[in-house]
């Protein structure tokens, strides 16, 4: 359900977030949403994927679990990787984070 979450909010008005605001979403933080708003095409910190840093920021003490899940789904932890190398697009991103996010959510 968080996933389809997810991707109802991405860049689907009326909401619209970017990749990072709709991990956040679907995960029930949207007090913390704006926190991720300038997180999208590529400008989450050190250039990762920005459903991958919001994933790994509300994950805690779980976040090098979520990345290394992430990167072994999807190749790449990195947007440019990501849209670049691994020609992943940006709506399977947001899936995959937030399929991660709610299975570490859910296991504590």
């Amino acid at each position: 359900m968080t996933k389809e979450k997810a991707l109802e909010s991405f860049r689907k008005p009326p909401l619209s977030h970017n990749c990072a605001q709709a991990v956040a979403h679907a995960v029930g933080q949207d007090d913390r949403v704006e926190e991720f708003s300038g997180c999208g095409t590529g400008r989450a910190p050190d250039g990762l994927c920005g459903a991958l840093y919001c994933a790994m920021t509300l994950a805690g003490n779980d976040a090098a679990a979520v990345s290394e899940a992430f990167e072994k789904k999807l190749g790449y932890t990195h947007c440019r990787d990501l849209k670049q190398k691994g020609r992943v697009p940006c709506p399977d991103c947001v899936f995959c984070a937030a399929e991660i996010l709610e299975e570490k959510l859910t296991a504590r």
